[in-house]
């Protein structure tokens, strides 16, 4: 189960990227600093997400 982690990290952080770099392109006046920025902080923000869905996983599975 050492390979569940990095699994759900593979899945979320693009898509917690891709959805800040979404909101990011709807907004009207936008850089290339703001989405680059905007990507680094998805790809940070998915780690403590990826901790929260792994343990609710072996949880749900040691059950």
């Amino acid at each position: 189960m050492k390979w569940l982690p990095l699994l759900v990290y593979v899945l979320t952080a693009p898509t917690i990227a891709g959805s800040i770099m979404v909101a990011i392109l709807t907004m009207r006046d936008f850089s290339n600093t703001m989405l680059i920025g905007g990507a680094l902080a998805g790809f940070i923000v998915a780690v403590p997400v990826t901790w929260f869905i792994t343990r609710q996983l072996k949880a749900s599975i040691k059950a």
